[in-house]
């Protein structure tokens, strides 16, 4: 990315925060004994938890939350004894969640997708037709990481547990952005990551309820300083993740504004040059910032390759790799639909003045090629 590009998919990482990259420096050379490690460590530990309302001793560090998803669901399915075989799935989970099924699916559970509306939202009462005494596991993930939806977590995770059922969250896209309360929205497991909060690549983590205890089973096999995951924690990453949690919870709120104001900025732009569109996915609730846009009268691939070297946005998860879209496609859009539709995320790392210029530029660019 070159200096004059401008960055604008926030769903995909974030810029590291001065805080992050301040508390990451001093570990990058330095051996520190067991107990100053152990030190910088609980520390850390301690901003995480508290950003999502919980207990330290509940989050256990992966590499991350691609990692935590994993650990989650299939750490769940081989802990998981008597009749509970079914696992309910939203239709719209990132690829470290569906891509599970099918190994889920050889271990003899039976997943159940939950729908969509075609706002790409998930129905509580959806939910409870689905669950029975069967039900092992509801997967919701919080934010949606394509269309920004805001998914009724509280309501669903209730559903569950009526069943006996436990409630996992991906809040990958959710953490440090709006406030998330595993306590309160009554959540088992919840998966999230550094990087998409301002801290750095290569860390995430996982909660797991403690009380009363959630039956998780490891997924890989090793010594480890955490009772869910082996190998040796990178004291630099969970530094700069404390830092970047404990910057996103005290500025939650401003960070919230700011994004907002960003992008109505950016439709704005839109709006006067003339150009045809319309946002995939509710307008309500939306996390503030993010846009899945579909212009009518262009292409998403012709929009990549013509601003490659100018600006930064996608047509969804990097994981994909220019796959069809599975959270277009489950709310309802048909191919030439999901074929026109880009990604755009805005976030601390923007101004609202970019935020004009970028739709200016695409505009500029949608009116030439009319």
């Amino acid at each position: 990315m070159t200096t004059s590009a401008i960055f604008i998919d926030h769903h995909a990482t974030t810029p590291l925060w001065p805080e992050a990259a301040a508390a990451m420096q001093p570990y990058g050379r330095k051996v520190l004994p067991r107990h100053e490690s152990d030190a910088v460590l609980a520390a850390a530990t301690e901003k995480i938890a508290r950003l999502v309302g919980a207990p330290a001793g509940s989050i256990t560090f992966t590499s991350g939350a691609t990692e935590a998803n994993n650990l989650a669901l299939s750490g769940m399915a081989r802990a998981a004894t008597g009749m509970r075989r079914d696992i309910l799935i939203s239709a719209i989970e990132h690829d470290s969640v569906l891509e599970q099924i099918p190994y889920l699916q050889q271990a003899g559970f039976n997943i159940r997708r939950i729908p969509v509306t075609a706002d790409g939202l998930v129905e509580p009462s959806v939910v409870e037709e689905m669950v029975s005494d069967r039900t092992l596991l509801v997967s919701v993930m919080w934010v949606n990481h394509e269309i920004g939806t805001i998914q009724p977590v509280k309501e669903i995770a209730a559903i569950a547990k009526s069943a006996g059922a436990h409630m996992h969250a991906d809040a990958t896209q959710a953490a440090g952005k709006i406030p998330v309360d595993v306590a309160e929205a009554g959540v088992d497991l919840l998966s999230f990551s550094a990087h998409k909060m301002g801290g750095p690549q290569g860390i995430g983590a996982l909660y797991v309820r403690p009380t009363p205890p959630v039956p998780l089973a490891r997924i890989m096999q090793g010594g480890a300083q955490q009772p869910w995951r082996p190998g040796t924690l990178p004291l630099a990453l969970a530094a700069g993740f404390g830092a970047a949690a404990e910057r996103a919870a005290q500025t939650m709120a401003e960070n919230a504004a700011h994004r907002a104001a960003c992008a109505q900025a950016f439709l704005s732009a839109l709006t006067a040059a003339d150009i045809r569109f319309d946002l995939n996915g509710a307008a309500r609730p939306r996390l503030e910032g993010s846009l899945n846009i579909r212009f009518q009268d262009v292409t998403a691939d012709d929009l990549l390759l013509h601003f490659a070297r100018e600006m930064i946005f996608s047509t969804g998860a990097a994981c994909r790799n220019g796959r069809p879209s599975r959270v277009l496609e489950a709310i309802g859009l048909a191919p030439q639909e999901i074929a026109q539709s880009v990604r755009i995320c805005f976030g601390h790392g923007n101004t609202v003045a970019e935020a004009e210029e970028a739709a200016t530029r695409i505009a500029q660019f949608i009116t030439q090629q009319g």
